[in-house]
């Protein structure tokens, strides 16, 4: 049978004013890890064919797909780009009818009810899809056998026509019964991050987590792996002659004893490579930061979101400014680099607050930062304080979903002149700290020094699209 998976183009996607365009097209280019790991189980009678929609145009990949004619196309989307999703299953049951199509991705585990809504979709599976994906796979190949059905686990189909059901629902939360994404699938090496140093790629030790920060729609349920499993993936990662590994968890070190386990095992292995990660500054401390040290951790990225105490508390994100402040100082001790994420545009936020930013910059030192302005994502407590308190006259993250449209935009909640104003802030903020001769100097030396042309001319460019006032092209 013949199995093509693939993201979804970034046409038509919803416009959201969050990140400055060019950190989106030039900072960073992550792989697939989703779809490299779901079809690693895949039983090898059949022929599996990954696309990245990011490296393709939406003609080239509805081409491709149409000229292959699969049996079975599978679609990972995020909410954000719900329309694409949909546009491209349209396009595709339009010119090869007996394609059967299945959805997942981030997106349906917050809308699945709504996703189904839409016929072109034949199949919907929801949750971490590594196991159920390749069980789905055999069982529609094996002439989709209604007895079957409820071995697959978060399968939604449709049953005599409109209906939709469920078979029996299930999380897995060890990630340990989960295969390691098959990074031979595709041209792995491609993918790049300009804050790192050698050839890298991302993996994932942990997914979701236990926090629940105001602005935030990160899954709620927390799965970890064990020290074992993630030292064996670096392993096979290294094997593949890379270097440098990212850990993309959305925080890697909230277990005190899991990190000193993973980092033991790093050391005890002798394992010789950079690592960096996303963390936070509670808990954190010097015990910790040795350790990882130790072990290759070069960077970590932090969520700081603001140097106001009082947004740290409305945010609910269990760290204070102090936590902030003296985290940095361990940091800076044990001579990590650090990528810094802020938000500006908190509800009764001032302007004078938001480029105060500026100052507390300059406090903890960060050596890249990532600014954005706060969105109201959909599923966040955030949006929905907005909607219970009749800011949003209705809930219009479900009514895209229901409705979608190209190139939706969110109302505004603060006005659009303030949205204007606190972007100008975002991008002032960002070009001061790029654009300084202290930051250009530093990264030029460091690329020349280290041969790393071609990473120090996307940097020239991203400079130049800043200085052009080019952000959010």
């Amino acid at each position: 049978m013949k199995v093509i998976v693939t993201t979804v183009p970034e046409e038509g996607e919803t416009i959201l004013n969050c990140n400055p365009k060019y950190v989106l097209n030039e900072f960073i280019k992550y792989p697939p890890l989703g779809l490299l790991s779901i079809v690693r189980n895949i039983n090898s009678k059949h022929e599996v064919t990954i696309y990245d929609a990011n490296e393709n145009s939406f003609d080239t990949l509805i081409n491709n797909i149409i000229s292959e004619k699969p049996d079975l196309l599978g679609i990972s989307t995020v909410t954000e780009r719900f329309w694409g999703a949909v546009h491209l299953a349209s396009l595709v049951k339009r010119h090869s009818p007996k394609t059967a199509i299945i959805v997942g991705g981030p997106h349906v585990d917050l809308y699945p009810q709504e996703t189904m809504s839409h016929s072109v979709f034949d199949y919907m599976l929801t949750g971490p899809c590594e196991l159920s994906f390749p069980m789905f796979v055999d069982w529609y190949d094996d002439g989709k056998k209604e007895n079957n059905i409820s071995t697959i686990y978060n399968l939604y189909y449709r049953d005599t026509g409109s209906i939709v059901k469920c078979s029996q629902q299930k999380i897995i939360k060890d990630l340990d019964t989960f295969p390691l994404p098959d990074r031979r699938k595709i041209d792995i090496k491609k993918y790049v991050s300009l804050s790192d140093r050698n050839i890298m790629t991302t993996m994932n030790s942990s997914r979701g987590c236990p926090f629940r920060c105001e602005y935030c729609n990160v899954p709620h349920y927390y799965m970890t792996g064990s020290a074992t499993r993630i030292v064996n993936e670096i392993e096979e990662i290294l094997s593949l002659g890379f270097n440098e590994i990212h850990i993309l968890d959305d925080t890697f070190n909230i277990n005190h004893k899991r990190v000193m386990e993973i980092c033991s095992l790093i050391r005890k292995r002798n394992l010789k490579f950079k690592w960096s990660t996303r963390a936070r500054l509670r808990p954190f401390d010097e015990e910790m930061a040795s350790a990882m040290k130790e072990a290759g951790c070069f960077r970590l990225n932090i969520g700081v979101e603001s140097h106001n105490p009082e947004i740290l508390k409305y945010i609910k994100k269990g760290v204070s400014r102090d936590d902030i402040i003296n985290g940095f100082e361990v940091i800076h001790k044990c001579k990590f680099e650090t990528v810094a994420y802020f938000i500006i545009g908190f509800p009764n936020q001032t302007f004078e607050d938001a480029w105060g930013t500026r100052d507390f910059v300059k406090t903890i030192r960060p050596t890249f930062i990532l600014m954005n302005t706060l969105l109201a994502v959909p599923f966040s407590n955030l949006y929905f304080d907005l909607v219970k308190r009749g800011i949003y006259k209705k809930d219009y993250w479900r009514e895209y979903v229901l409705n979608p449209v190209k190139d939706y935009m969110l109302p505004s909640w603060r006005g659009d002149d303030m949205d204007q104003a606190f972007m100008n802030i975002r991008d002032q903020l960002m070009k001061e700290f790029y654009l300084s001769p202290a930051f250009v100097l530093r990264e030029a030396y460091n690329d020349i020094t280290s041969l790393r042309f071609k990473q120090l001319g996307r940097k020239v460019k991203m400079g130049l699209r800043m200085i052009s006032g080019a952000a959010n092209q």
